[in-house]
């Protein structure tokens, strides 16, 4: 498993999203109850990019058909998608975010 640092703790206040690519693929990071969560940046339902979404007690809600996930778990709790979000390792280290994939 790789970890790939993704910018300064700092960066990451409470509850406000963040983008990263790694390896070409898009993530979208937020902080939550105090941990850097990192999930896939699209929606499983049509793929939209959740970064527009609303974060909220720890989940996220997609703009376009408001399907709602679990941050922590990725586990979809309502809305269209039939699919749940996939959800990536994350540690703090010296200051630094790192994401595992």
């Amino acid at each position: 498993m790789k970890s790939t640092d993704v910018g300064p703790a700092e960066d990451f206040p409470e509850g406000e999203k963040r983008s990263a690519q790694i390896d070409g693929s898009m993530f979208l990071l937020v902080r939550v109850k105090g941990k850097v969560r990192a999930v896939d940046m699209y929606c499983p339902h049509q793929h939209s990019s959740l970064l527009f979404g609303t974060v909220t007690d720890g989940k996220i809600v997609c703009r376009t058909h408001r399907a709602t996930f679990d941050l922590e778990s990725g586990k979809a709790l309502s809305g269209p998608s039939l699919k749940d979000l996939p959800t990536f390792e994350t540690e703090e280290r010296e200051g630094r975010v790192y994401v595992r994939t």
